[in-house]
């Protein structure tokens, strides 16, 4: 749960407050009041993700692939969250050991557990999560694992860690040629990507830009904190259009009532293969 204020200032004058504004956001900020400024900056953000998500959506599109709605066929990574209770309790542990801040409070292991297991029961995988602040979800997985390579990205070279099994690199996900450079330097495909970084829709569709084509069947693409109120109704539109092979949902406090709390919700994606149970 990376928070901007967590970023050093010379990384988000030189990225976000460019990329997002194109009339000094920077200097609004100092000079507006912090709710009018922060009411601007979401209207600007959804109108801007508005145009991205339609050609995030094209993109993603083949002429001979249905489109997809919120759908029944959706894997639901909580129907069996009672047979993952122990996985539950590793993730709680390796969170709090590895100073992984927010997950837990947002009941993201119930959600976890599950991938988790499909994820041991894989060889060779590898998780990406942007967002790496000091890396305490990135160690957690890889304590987790036994053969999983672990890649991060964040824009803040600061946070950066080169560890056993865990590899990471500098990208912006405002910046779409930043964010595809990082990408094309750690390479292949991933089976579990968690988008923990900016948490504004327009940083999130270009990750999924990129990201959505580079999971491999069968593997899920995890958007954290959403917040709900601003950009809910923002996400629902673009999950309805999202074509097959992938079927989403958003999970609310009605599936993780911790999320009622801190007014998130979260956007989990399965890219489905020819064999893929559904249910």
């Amino acid at each position: 749960m990376t928070e901007a204020s967590n970023i050093p200032e010379s990384a988000f004058l030189s990225s976000s407050s460019e990329a997002l504004s194109r009339k000094n956001w920077r200097l609004l900020r100092r000079i507006l009041p912090a709710s009018l400024w922060g009411y601007l900056y979401s209207l600007r953000e959804k109108l801007s993700a508005l145009r991205l998500s339609r050609s995030v959506i094209s993109e993603l599109t083949s002429p001979v692939i249905s489109r997809g709605e919120l759908s029944e066929n959706f894997a639901n990574p909580l129907a069996h969250s009672q047979q993952h209770a122990s996985i539950e309790d590793e993730l709680r542990i390796a969170w709090r050991t590895n100073e992984s801040e927010g997950k837990e409070q947002c009941g993201y292991h119930r959600i976890y557990a599950p991938l988790l297991a499909q994820i041991r029961a894989t060889p060779n995988t590898r998780i990406l999560e942007i967002g790496i602040y000091r890396g305490g979800s990135h160690r957690a997985w890889r304590d987790l694992t036994t053969d999983t390579e672990v890649l991060g990205i964040d824009i803040d070279p600061a946070t950066l860690i080169e560890e056993e099994r865990i590899t990471s690199t500098v990208g912006d996900q405002i910046r779409l040629e930043s964010l595809e450079s990082a990408v094309k330097k750690l390479g292949g495909s991933f089976d579990l990507v968690i988008d923990d970084g900016w948490h504004q829709p327009e940083a999130g569709l270009k990750s999924l830009q990129l990201l959505l084509p580079r999971l491999r069947p069968d593997g899920w693409y995890v958007l954290e904190d959403i917040a709900a109120q601003k950009y809910g109704q923002l996400w629902r539109r673009f999950v309805r259009k999202l074509p097959r092979p992938f079927v989403a949902q958003i999970l609310t406090g009605a599936e993780l009532p911790e999320l009622v709390e801190v007014g998130y919700e979260l956007l989990i994606i399965r890219r489905m293969s020819d064999t893929t149970p559904v249910g």
